[in-house]
């Protein structure tokens, strides 16, 4: 008999649930989330201390797809995760309209998705992606009637077929699609028919001969869960050819936890993450994901630790 897909209680995911490790409930482990899921339980707590970081997934010998077993109990129940919403960043305004892509002459056109985080939180971002891309010779374009990709509400259990038909038609007819949120660009990749979607960490490590770190401080990297997990990109190619301490490949906390019986959880995931940084003696934290430099930055400031928190692009010198 085939078991595939159906998860035999074998207790691996507990190993490397980072709300797990602190919590230490059975209901509030992977495998526990799949059996409330499976026999339909109403249990909010369970599901929404789970930061979708996938980990579970990683390393299930069943394959059991964990994640998507928690959005259907999240649909069901209705409930919303913690988000962009619960962070006051806008979800439905036109993300493209204030950027301006850099044209030139070149025949390899790229279109920009933008991101929520990078278009209202950190839009500077948004101009350093176009002038990474016009330094690499593409033709860059920003659509501007492109919205959220959908990715918290999804997550969420909630409608997100809006911004998917949006987005379709503010990218109709683009070769490749570049962003530099590895969540955008993980979502992007699996829900979206889009030729080709390229995260800007894909650039950097394939030019990266031509690109040099142009921060002088000690610079720990933080890989995010939907750049080696969402789309399988091995961190330690950018952490070797940019000569990046590295860290673990450990949620940073941002993704999850709508809990009021545990509002600190969140909290605490992100603090090892920042622990480990300075245990490596870093004085910069950089990742490729927006909402980790978020997480990372509210952390930073609550617990008082002192480390810089930068997007990688931010740290590259190209001329």
């Amino acid at each position: 008999m085939d078991f595939s897909g159906v998860c035999v209680k074998c207790g691996k995911c507990k190993a490397v649930c980072p709300t797990y490790t602190f919590l230490k409930r059975e209901d509030c482990s992977p495998r526990g989330r799949v059996h409330l899921a499976d026999k339909s339980l109403k249990s909010e707590e369970s599901f929404l201390t789970c930061l979708m970081c996938m980990a579970c997934e990683e390393v299930c010998p069943q394959k059991v797809s964990i994640t998507e077993k928690i959005v259907e109990s999240k649909k069901r129940l209705r409930l919303l995760s913690y988000s962009l919403i619960s962070a006051g960043i806008g979800l439905t305004s036109s993300l493209g309209a204030k950027f301006k892509g850099k044209p030139s002459s070149s025949s390899k056109k790229v279109a920009v998705f933008v991101g929520c985080l990078l278009a209202h939180r950190y839009p500077d971002l948004v101009d350093r992606l176009c002038s990474f891309l016009s330094f690499l010779a593409f033709d860059v374009v920003v659509p501007e009637y492109q919205v959220c990709c959908g990715f918290p509400m999804y997550v969420g259990g909630i409608g997100w077929e809006g911004y998917f038909k949006r987005n379709l038609k503010a990218f109709s007819g683009f070769d490749a699609v570049v962003t530099a949120c590895s969540t955008c660009a993980s979502f992007l990749k699996k829900k979206y028919p889009f030729r080709k979607v390229v995260d800007v960490a894909e650039l950097i490590v394939e030019y990266a001969f031509v690109l040099e770190l142009g921060e002088k401080e000690k610079v720990a990297f933080h890989p995010p869960c939907h750049l080696v997990r969402g789309q399988s990109i091995d961190a330690g190619e950018l952490v070797s050819k940019l000569g990046l301490i590295p860290l673990s490949e450990t949620c940073c906390g941002f993704g999850g936890v709508l809990s009021l019986k545990y509002p600190n959880l969140s909290l605490n995931v992100g603090r090892e993450r920042i622990e480990e940084a300075l245990a490596k003696e870093a004085n910069v934290i950089a990742t490729l994901c927006p909402a980790c430099m978020f997480q990372f930055e509210k952390v930073s400031m609550l617990s008082g630790a002192r480390i810089k928190v930068m997007h990688l692009l931010d740290l590259i010198s190209f001329p």
